[in-house]
């Protein structure tokens, strides 16, 4: 099987607003665990990389000013090179790659890529006793270190190497169920009178639970299949809605 890893880096996580400004992608073949196609480029865009942004990256204005290409080429290029592939990869692809692609092909006014995607933050039956779901940790957790980590091509690499301890057949049978938010229902730290670390908040963020900011609420997201054992855990309760 061939599958398109993919990952971007952006001028800020809103998609209406950012923009890509470096497309990584990876044709790899699943059949022999390797990586078969490259395409990468950085993009040229109006918005200014903020120091921020470049603390993250490493990437420069000039640097986009050098060697960028335009967005409209740049989607154009990646268009081309997913042809070949039966599903597209991306590790958090759900909420972040996945609608940031679409978002640059209808500003391009490009056709959108029809193609299955598969996200390895949720799609990839890690064992119980890996919580983290941050790609550098992922791959702490499998023995080998990213060098160069929120630089596209290196991260879609970094992904598809932790991917290849598992069994690529059943993580894209996992990928075509439905996903579920579990939300916990837990008290504020400051009302809840167990001490530190035992706290419901430390319980929820053990179990892999995310702090929302824009919803106020700790939530994860999880394949409707591992729906009962969210619910029947006991520590807090949960509810849930179809993501």
């Amino acid at each position: 099987m061939l599958l398109l890893g993919l990952d971007f880096e952006t001028t800020g996580l809103r998609v209406e607003e950012d923009r890509v400004i470096e497309i990584g992608a990876v044709l790899w073949d699943t059949s022999r665990n390797k990586p078969v196609q490259f395409y990468s480029e950085l993009v040229c865009v109006p918005e200014q990389v903020s120091d921020e942004i470049t603390g993250i990256t490493g990437i420069e204005q000039s640097d986009l000013e050098a060697y960028g290409i335009a967005s409209r080429d740049a989607f154009h290029g990646l268009s081309v090179f997913s042809d070949r592939a039966e599903a597209i990869v991306a590790h958090n692809g759900n909420n972040f790659d996945k609608p940031f692609c679409a978002a640059e092909l209808r500003r391009n006014d490009l056709s959108q890529i029809d193609k299955h995607w598969i996200d390895t933050s949720v799609d990839v039956p890690y064992p119980p006793r890996m919580k983290t779901r941050s790609l550098v940790h992922l791959a702490a957790e499998h023995g080998f270190v990213n060098p160069f980590p929120h630089r596209a091509l290196s991260d879609v690499l970094t992904m598809f190497k932790v991917m290849s301890f598992y069994d690529a057949e059943a993580i894209l049978k996992i990928s075509k169920e439905p996903n579920v938010q579990v939300i916990a229902i837990v008290k504020e730290p400051w009302k809840d009178a167990a001490p530190e670390g035992k706290k419901e908040t430390d319980k929820a963020k053990a179990r892999g639970f995310r702090f929302d900011g824009s919803k106020k609420c700790w939530q994860k997201t999880v394949k409707l299949s591992a729906l009962p054992e969210e619910e029947s855990h006991g520590e807090f309760p949960v509810r849930t809605v179809v993501a």
